[in-house]
């Protein structure tokens, strides 16, 4: 295994992106959290039946564009949906990582990864 600056930038890198990702998703759950409440809160919730979600908020499509709209579930939605990304984004980083560092065992560990977490996300 090659130990260099490269696997310590990657994982630099790792943790910085990591961190912003968890911060703005929590920025979004908050502000969405906090919008809802002010739209909503002095209404009379009944919880003796299930309501599902809308439709318009199970795909990432329509998560991300109640988001844009600056709707309070979409918001809310999309900061959870950051959070879910999370463990993508650091596979795709550490692929990277080992294309640069030529360790093609992890590379092609990695590949398979993050096929499989991108078929479960988007179910292609």
């Amino acid at each position: 295994m090659k130990n260099s600056g490269t696997e310590n930038r990657s994982d630099l890198l790792s943790k910085i992106t990591i961190l912003v990702i968890i911060i703005l998703a929590a920025l979004f759950v908050a502000t969405g959290g906090l919008l809802y409440i002010l739209d909503s809160g002095s209404l009379t919730k009944s919880y003796s039946t299930f309501n599902a979600v809308d439709t318009y908020l199970r795909s990432p499509k329509g998560i991300l564009q109640n988001a844009i709209r600056i709707n309070p579930r979409g918001l809310i939605q999309f900061g959870i949906l950051l959070l879910i990304i999370v463990p993508t984004v650091r596979v795709f980083i550490f692929l990277f990582s080992f294309i640069i560092q030529k360790d093609w065992l992890y590379c092609a560990v990695s590949s398979i990864v993050f096929i499989v977490l991108l078929y479960s996300f988007f179910g292609f």
